[in-house]
C-alpha cells in the first residue's frame, strides 16, 4: 500500500513538472509572438519614415535622393505598393524604363486595382512611345 502511494505521488509530481514545462514553453511562445509583433511594428515605422523621406525628396525635386530613399523603403518592405509605384514614376522620368516596368509589374501583381500603379503605367507608355 505504501509503495502504491509513493508511485502515485511520484506520477503526480512528474505530471506537475511536465505541465509546468508545457506552461513555460507556452509562455515563451507568447512572449516570442509579442516580440514579433513589436518588431513588425518597428519595421513598419522605419518603412513609413523612409517612405515619407522619399516623398519629401520627390516633391523637392531631389530625384536621385528620392530614388535612393524609395529603394531603401523597398529593402525593408518589398511589397510596398506606394514605393513601387512612386519609384517607377521616378525611374520613368530618368529614362530607366526597364527597371520601371519591372517595378510596375510587381505592383500590379500585388494590387491589381491600385489606380496609382495604372497612372505610372500610363506615364511609362507615354514616355516610352516618345523614344
Amino acid at each position: 500500500y505504501d509503495t502504491d502511494i509513493r508511485v502515485q505521488r511520484r506520477e503526480a509530481f512528474e505530471d506537475g513538472v511536465e505541465q509546468k514545462a508545457i506552461d513555460g514553453i507556452l509562455e515563451v511562445h507568447k512572449e516570442s509572438e509579442k516580440s514579433e509583433d513589436i518588431l513588425a511594428e518597428y519595421t513598419e515605422d522605419i518603412n513609413q519614415d523612409e517612405l515619407y523621406k522619399a516623398e519629401l525628396e520627390y516633391y523637392l525635386q531631389s530625384y536621385e535622393t528620392a530614388i535612393i530613399d524609395y529603394t531603401k523603403c523597398l529593402e525593408i518592405n518589398p511589397d510596398n505598393c506606394v514605393a513601387l509605384s512612386n519609384l517607377s514614376a521616378l525611374l520613368i522620368n530618368v529614362k530607366m524604363y526597364d527597371q520601371a516596368l519591372k517595378l510596375l509589374n510587381r505592383a500590379l501583381l500585388l494590387q491589381p486595382c491600385n489606380v496609382n500603379v495604372y497612372h505610372s503605367l500610363f506615364l511609362f507608355s507615354l514616355q516610352y512611345l516618345r523614344t
